[in-house]
């Protein structure tokens, strides 16, 4: 080889080793403009995951604070339907309560007037019986007592009637008696 042909090698050399180092460089540029570029994306990627994640949270948050409150809204009215049956069932009972009592008062009284009634009637009933019993009585003995008086006047009617006719057989016997004594 002549030395011309070296110095086209050899220039040809320095020009591949510089091209070389070029696209080294040019590369490494390359990459590190990439890699910058993927941290930026990286980083957008993550803010954007970050402000979906709040945004989902925010949203979730809301949904069970709005689900809080109408599921209180719900316990509260419950609470109030269940308050106001009880209160109208106890005052139903009430109600009811006081119906029976003053009914089972009605009936008692009645009771209470129809056994006095009966009762008042059994009692002049008996008075009753009783007065007639003593007027039975009282007219039994008068009876008693005015047809003993006329069997006393009919003895002593009698027995003066018999002593008179006594003394009318005596005085007749007598004088007959004499006059068959007297006659011969």
């Amino acid at each position: 080889m002549s030395k011309s042909s070296r110095v086209i090698s050899s220039s040809s050399s320095s020009r591949r080793s510089s091209s070389s180092r070029s696209n080294n460089n040019s590369s490494s540029s390359i990459i590190s403009s990439s890699s910058s570029s993927n941290v930026i994306v990286v980083i957008a990627l993550a803010v954007v995951v970050v402000v979906v994640v709040v945004v989902v949270v925010v949203v979730a948050a809301a949904i069970v604070v709005d689900a809080a409150v109408v599921v209180v809204v719900l316990v509260i009215k419950v609470v109030v339907v269940v308050v106001i049956i009880a209160v109208l069932v106890i005052v139903v009972v009430v109600v009811l309560v006081i119906v029976v009592v003053v009914v089972a008062l009605v009936v008692v009284v009645e009771a209470l007037v129809a056994v006095a009634v009966i009762v008042l009637l059994l009692v002049v009933a008996v008075i009753v019986v009783l007065v007639a019993v003593v007027v039975v009585l009282v007219v039994v003995v008068a009876v008693f007592i005015f047809n003993e008086g006329n069997r006393h006047v009919d003895l002593s009617k009698r027995v003066r009637h018999c002593m008179v006719h006594r003394i009318l057989i005596w005085r007749f016997s007598g004088q007959s008696s004499l006059a068959m004594k007297s006659t011969p």
